[in-house]
Order: structure tokens, then C-alpha cells, then sequence
């Protein structure tokens, strides 16, 4: 890790800003601000629910969106509110990264950025673009 992110990461966990939990997600749904996710602890196997503003998928390389089982993705596709794309590499979106829909619906508030992102803006994997893309989302959502 860049000695920078390091630095800023060390600070939004010391402000308490940044949460890091250990387990697995179980569930997600659309909240008023966010999503409401339920999370089964690593640490003592208790669930517990928490209301999030972003649920940021890194669960690696694996990207048959199409059959996956990961809740908040299968719960997205079910919904109509992603599309897998026809190469099964990641899912439709436009040129900034929104979800596209089943029904073809731009979706305003869903977006993707990295390897998901494949299918529109191919050169979507090594580090120096996704900082680009996260950077272009964070404009783009203030």
C-alpha cells in the first residue's frame, strides 16, 4: 500500500470515520440513506445489522454475476436494478460507472467502479485507473 493511503486510512480508523468489521454479509437492502446490511461477526459468530451509506463489494476475481449467490449482488439482480453483461466479466453501466437495469433504466443512485466496470471502460483493473474512477465518482457524488 502507498505509504499516502496508509496514512489516510490510519486516520479515518483513529477519527472513527472508517469501520472495519470481519465477517460475512448475509443481507442488504435499500435503506432511506444507504442500505441496511446484516453481517455475521467472524469474531463469536453473532449477526448484527448496520445501517451503511456504502456497501463496497471486494470479494475478488470471481465474476459470473449471473448466478453468484453474494447477497447484495444477487439481491440488486433479482430486483432488475443491475444487469450482468452478456461475457459475464462484469455488469452494464454507463460512462460513469451508474448501474444499468434489466429494463435498460439508467439507475441514478447505483454505481460500480474497477474490474466491474469492464464491459463499458475496459481498462478498468490496475490501481492507477480505479484511483481514477473513485476519483471521478467522489466529484461526481458530492
Amino acid at each position: 500500500m502507498a505509504p499516502e493511503i496508509a496514512e489516510h486510512l490510519s486516520r479515518l480508523l483513529s477519527e472513527g470515520i472508517l469501520i472495519i468489521h470481519a465477517g460475512r454479509l448475509l443481507s442488504a437492502e435499500a435503506g432511506e440513506a444507504g442500505a441496511r446490511i446484516i453481517i455475521r461477526s467472524t469474531q463469536g459468530g453473532a449477526s448484527f445489522p448496520l445501517d451503511v451509506a456504502r456497501v463496497i463489494n471486494c470479494t475478488g476475481p470471481a465474476r459470473n454475476y449471473t448466478t453468484t449467490d453474494i447477497p447484495p449482488i444477487g439481491r440488486l439482480r433479482e430486483q432488475g436494478l443491475l444487469t450482468p453483461d452478456r461475457l459475464r466479466l462484469g455488469f452494464e453501466s454507463d460512462q460513469d460507472g451508474r448501474l444499468i437495469g434489466s429494463d435498460g433504466s439508467v439507475r441514478q443512485s447505483l454505481f460500480t467502479i474497477g474490474p466491474l466496470r469492464i464491459p463499458t471502460l475496459f481498462e478498468s483493473i490496475a490501481i492507477p485507473e480505479i484511483r481514477v474512477q473513485a476519483e471521478e465518482l467522489a466529484r461526481l457524488l458530492q
